[in-house]
């Protein structure tokens, strides 16, 4: 993904929060629901997950609280409901699959500073033998 922001027909897009640019690494599942929206959108829609042709600004949206609400989870106040959730979820499900703190940092784009994760960061084949693993991973820890 890249770093630094970018324009499009449709809008702009910022970057990413440290403004370095990220690899995203998707397991089987992940990347079976992206090839399903490739060949659902219109032929010349560029996204993969737009809304009326358009794309998608922010993730916390009304179509995100609508599938919350159809997935029948949780309304309590209690719970986080925004889209982070899943993040939270991804990680945990990581360190159950017993993946090292400096691979589910890379996976989760953590920027933790350490000089030598800089020099030596994971392998790509690290990062996905990691990421499938999360698929047969559940993780029982309630966040709030």
């Amino acid at each position: 993904m890249p770093a630094k922001s970018h324009k499009y027909s449709d809008g702009k897009w910022e970057g990413t929060k440290n403004k370095e640019d990220e690899l995203v690494v998707l397991n089987l599942v992940a990347k079976s629901v992206i090839e399903v929206q490739r060949r659902n959108r219109k032929n010349d829609c560029p996204y993969v997950f737009p809304f009326r042709d358009r794309r998608i600004g922010a993730i916390n949206n009304t179509g995100w609280q609508n599938a919350w609400s159809k997935a029948s989870l949780s309304n309590s106040k209690e719970v986080s409901k925004g889209p982070h959730n899943l993040k939270h979820t991804y990680g945990r499900r990581l360190r159950a699959a017993r993946v090292s703190l400096e691979t589910r940092k890379t996976l989760l784009h953590h920027k933790d500073g350490d000089i030598t994760t800089h020099y030596s960061p994971p392998e790509i084949a690290e990062l996905l033998t990691a990421s499938e693993k999360v698929i047969h991973s559940i993780s029982t820890t309630l966040l709030k």
